[in-house]
Order: C-alpha cells, then structure tokens, then sequence
C-alpha cells in the first residue's frame, strides 16, 4: 500500500509516476472486472445447464462423459506439472 511506505520510497520515485501507476491499475481492475466476471458467470450458466439437459435426455451417456472428463483432468495436473519442470529446467 502506498499509505505504509516509509520516506525513503517516496524520495526514490516522483509523485507522477506513483499517480499515473495507480490510475493505470485502477484502469485494469475495472476492465477485468466489467468484461471478465460476466464471462465467467456465463460460462458457468452455459455449462450447468448443458449437464441438466445431458443428464435430462440420457443420464447413463451423461455419467460416462463426465467420468471421462475426470479422467482426463486427473491424467493432464501431473503431466501439467512436469512439462512446467521441464520447461523451467531448458530457460
């Protein structure tokens, strides 16, 4: 926070660009807030209801899809995790 910097930070960087930095951040979070938050909430409507009508018109077909979503996360989180190590080792 601005509020708790002692002296010496304000002695190292001008008052300019301490302002222009907090309206440039004020700028992202509201564009992230207006255009990101009504995506994700639409997206997850969109999906809940693709599960009711999946489950509504074959729910045996429905289950089988969604344990091979499953699936297929709990096999892509460790390969996820060591394309990261590999991709860190090779920097």
């Amino acid at each position: 926070s601005v509020l708790k910097q002692e002296i010496a930070f304000f002695d190292e960087h001008k008052s300019g660009e301490i302002v222009s930095r907090l309206g440039s951040d004020a700028t992202l979070l509201q564009t992230s807030l207006s255009q990101c938050i009504p995506e994700i909430l639409s997206g997850v409507s969109k999906s809940i209801v693709c599960i009711i009508l999946m489950f509504y018109l074959s729910a045996k077909l429905a289950g089988m899809i969604l344990a091979g979503i499953v699936v297929t996360f709990l096999l892509s989180f460790p390969m996820g995790k060591r394309l990261g190590t590999l991709s860190k080792k090779y920097q």
